[in-house]
């Protein structure tokens, strides 16, 4: 169900109350298969294939330390254009299925920080809480999905 009117064809994002919009504002649900006129409309959407999902995430290029938001879910970071070690803080207190996709473009460290009560599971075990996870070589990546106790999963 939309929030607002949606074009015909356009990718739709999940926002809050079960609702979509074509505004880039949290994880993508599809693309829209029919037009929206107004928030309340039901339309069907076509859920995206393994390209289309990985062409419309959002790019972040971060030359410095960043807090994500939820909003932001989805998103690929990377470092390209940093000249040195940058910390990139993942939200804390978000939905189960919140997802960020991190690469290294440039050969300069990001570290990923999930936050002062949060940790991270990487290999099958739960870093300490607060503890960040960090890469330095380019083409390194993980992706991390907050799962429903507000801990983070890294895949790799």
């Amino acid at each position: 169900m939309p929030s607002a009117a949606i074009t015909n064809g356009v990718p739709v994002y999940q926002t809050a109350a079960g609702k979509i919009s074509s505004t880039p504002s949290g994880a993508l649900v599809g693309r829209a298969q029919e037009a929206a006129t107004a928030d309340g409309d039901v339309i069907e959407v076509r859920i995206p294939t393994a390209a289309e999902v990985v062409a419309l995430r959002p790019l972040l290029n971060l030359t410095a330390n960043a807090t994500l938001g939820e909003a932001q879910s989805g998103s690929v970071i990377s470092n390209l254009g940093a000249s040195g070690t940058i910390t990139v803080s993942l939200p804390t207190g978000c939905a189960a299925g919140t997802h960020f996709y991190v690469v290294i473009s440039a050969a300069q460290r990001i570290q990923v920080d999930p936050g002062a009560n949060d940790g991270i599971f990487q290999n099958g075990a739960k870093n300490g809480d607060g503890k960040y996870m960090w890469a330095d070589d380019e083409g390194e990546s993980a992706l991390f999905i907050c799962d429903a106790n507000n801990d983070w999963i890294a895949l790799y």
